[in-house]
């Protein structure tokens, strides 16, 4: 709305008749003012918009604003949160399959390699040193066994002497007793 008034803040002009010579009240909160003062009539153009109109289209922004806003960040957390998994995940699974080599003696445990990056190089490290474990115990059990095998053999030229002897012996206190 367009209103003319005077120096005495009295209504001069305005669309609704009836309020012709009544004053302007400026204090009224719910609705907004605009002045231009005419320095040769001293009269005072004011324009008056509601501020719930006035701000209407800036609250219609501040909510996209907002909306947009909420969105970014919900897709920022989500890349986070795929991108981290993705650096997580693998090692999660690594870790796993460490768990279980360890129940397992590191029998028949390897981690599928699918990456070029540093956790696809431990991955293949990882491999690497569970086949040299795998060579490790079988050399060790290889080991083992020519040792017990060296020891029997050992304890076999023990025996064999001595039981030619207890032999010899017998036949020997036999033939005394024989009196040959």
């Amino acid at each position: 709305n367009i209103t003319l008034i005077d120096q005495q803040q009295r209504i001069i002009m305005d669309r609704d008749r009836s309020k012709i010579g009544q004053t302007l009240d400026f204090r009224d909160g719910s609705i907004s003012y605009a002045k231009y003062s005419s320095s040769l009539t001293n009269w005072t153009l004011v324009g008056t918009i509601p501020t719930s109109v006035l701000f209407e289209k800036i609250s219609r922004l501040q909510q996209w604003v907002l909306l947009i806003y909420l969105l970014l960040a919900l897709s920022t957390f989500i890349l986070i949160y795929v991108f981290s998994s993705s650096l997580t995940r693998p090692l999660l699974q690594l870790s796993k399959v460490m768990q279980i080599a360890h129940r397992t003696e590191f029998r028949e445990v390897s981690f599928p390699v699918k990456r070029n990056d540093e956790i696809g190089r431990i991955a293949v490290r990882f491999n690497q040193m569970i086949s040299q474990i795998h060579q490790l115990i079988d050399k060790v059990i290889d080991t083992e066994e020519r040792r017990k095998q060296a020891q029997i053999t050992a304890l076999q030229a023990q025996i064999n002497p001595h039981f030619l002897y207890n032999t010899l012996y017998m036949i020997t206190m036999q033939a005394e007793l024989d009196q040959n």
